[in-house]
């Protein structure tokens, strides 16, 4: 019988599948011990794959497709009230003291009229576009979760065979 517990199982290991490591592995060698970076196959989705990368041409991770796109998280900032420092940051990298490393800028707007207690500035995503194409700006969705049920549901079946709260973020 195909239990949530079954099923959580056989979730985690499609994820482990491209590392060729089982799920009793995982925990006996790597479950709060060390670190583990799971590189799955990724393909190209163009006519011409000798194109940049760009909005037609993007590069995915096939064991999870259909979770997150560059579309649905344009759908989403346009659809939904997203706030800059709760719902997602967005951020660069420059050499702002001229020493040649490179720190992270955050470009999230703030409410500067009351400092006292943290208020959220609803997010314009023409800006938030503008911030990611024209100025090479990464944009990080806090809780994806929060937006799109497919995540939740992914991360709600994780929870089951972990026996933990989980979280993610999700990045351009």
């Amino acid at each position: 019988e195909m239990t949530s517990k079954v099923r959580a199982k056989c979730l985690f290991n499609s994820l482990l599948a491209p590392s060729n490591i089982t799920s009793d592995e995982f925990y006996q060698t790597y479950w709060e011990e060390q670190p583990l970076l799971i590189q799955s196959q990724q393909g190209k989705i163009s006519s011409d794959n000798n194109s940049k990368a760009d909005d037609d041409n993007v590069v995915t991770n096939r064991n999870l497709n259909g979770f997150l796109s560059l579309k649905s998280i344009q759908t989403l900032l346009q659809k939904e009230p997203m706030c800059y420092g709760r719902d997602l940051n967005v951020t660069r990298y420059e050499d702002t003291t001229g020493d040649g490393i490179k720190r992270r800028i955050t470009l999230d707007l703030v409410d500067k009229d009351d400092e006292s207690s943290p208020s959220y500035v609803l997010c314009d995503a023409k800006d938030v576009w503008s911030n990611y194409k024209d100025m090479g700006s990464t944009i990080r969705l806090l809780c994806p979760h929060k937006h799109v049920d497919s995540v939740h549901s992914l991360l709600s079946t994780l929870e089951l065979e972990f026996g933990c709260m989980v979280g993610a973020n999700a990045y351009l």
